[in-house]
């Protein structure tokens, strides 16, 4: 039998899922990067960037080839933000 206690199991496997998600949250901005870079625009952190709805407005339309139609450019009211985010969520 190991010395090995149930903690440092436990411990090892959270560190296994915390490298798992930074990758898995590395290679979708890749990604996200890769659509947006046609319409000139980058994604550097998912959690903040998307916020105001524009840069998600802008990969849908890049990724469905259609146009989403009205929404604010510069949105400064959250009430602004949601109604960009619900857009492309319809």
């Amino acid at each position: 039998m190991s010395g090995e206690n149930v903690t440092d199991g436990l411990s090892r496997s959270a560190d296994g899922d915390a490298a798992r998600e930074k990758m898995q949250i590395k290679s979708f901005t890749a990604w996200v990067n890769l659509h947006l870079k046609k319409v000139g625009l980058e994604v550097i952190d998912l959690k903040t960037d998307f916020a105001d709805g524009i840069k998600l407005l802008r990969l849908v339309e890049v990724i469905s080839e259609d146009e989403l139609g009205k929404f604010n450019l510069k949105p400064v009211s959250k009430f602004q933000k949601v109604e960009n985010i619900n857009i492309p969520l319809k």
